[in-house]
């Protein structure tokens, strides 16, 4: 869990200075993705540690409504 807590946020930040800087944006729903899958770790960790857990759950359901739409878009295309 310490890994995922430093490597997510190192890559999602990565990921966008690349994309910001090369200015190609194909990648774009891989990142958003990734930037859920950052939030989904981190609203977890908040329930474990019983902090804002409000938030935390908001957090979880938007993730699954940008899954949902994510696999409706692989799916049409």
């Amino acid at each position: 869990m310490k890994i995922l807590n430093l490597a997510l946020p190192i890559t999602v930040i990565l990921a966008g200075i690349i994309m910001l800087v090369t200015k190609r944006f194909e990648y774009m729903i891989y990142y958003v993705l990734l930037l859920g899958g950052f939030t989904l770790f981190t609203s977890i960790r908040d329930i474990r540690k019983k902090e804002d857990e409000a938030q935390a759950y908001m957090n979880i359901i938007i993730f699954v409504l940008l899954l949902i739409l994510y696999i409706f878009i692989f799916v049409l295309n």
